[in-house]
């Protein structure tokens, strides 16, 4: 197998079609992957994914911070992202799940706590 060294800016990467990174991250190594999809925001993260084959996909996602597992799964397609979700809950520890909803939550609130309200109507 041959392999690719890598020379070029993570701004770069964001400018490459996904399916061309998608290409050229199935020739690199688990660990460039993961580099690649970390650096890599998370609507163009989930571009990429889709065109990767499912196993390498399972293989970073379940290997990356459960937040931003969390933000590159709300931009997928829902058939997409329901697919890698089966795939997922039969290999990561319900654990991951609970810290990934935990911070969503936590997230939620923050920014529900966060909104003025004004007084209702019916309020002196």
């Amino acid at each position: 197998m041959r392999r690719v060294k890598l020379r070029i800016t993570h701004e770069k990467l964001e400018d490459l079609h996904p399916a061309d990174l998608a290409e050229i991250m199935e020739d690199l190594s688990a660990a460039e992957r993961q580099g690649i999809i970390a650096s890599l925001d998370e609507e163009t993260a989930a571009a990429v994914l889709a065109e990767l084959d499912e196993r390498l996909t399972t293989q970073i996602v379940e290997k990356l911070d459960p937040e931003k597992a969390a933000d590159i799964l709300e931009e997928m397609a829902p058939d997409a992202a329901a697919d890698l979700l089966a795939d997922l809950s039969r290999k990561l520890p319900k654990n991951f799940w609970m810290r990934c909803l935990a911070r969503k939550l936590t997230r939620f609130a923050n920014c529900w706590n966060s909104i003025p309200r004004r007084p209702r109507h019916d309020e002196p």
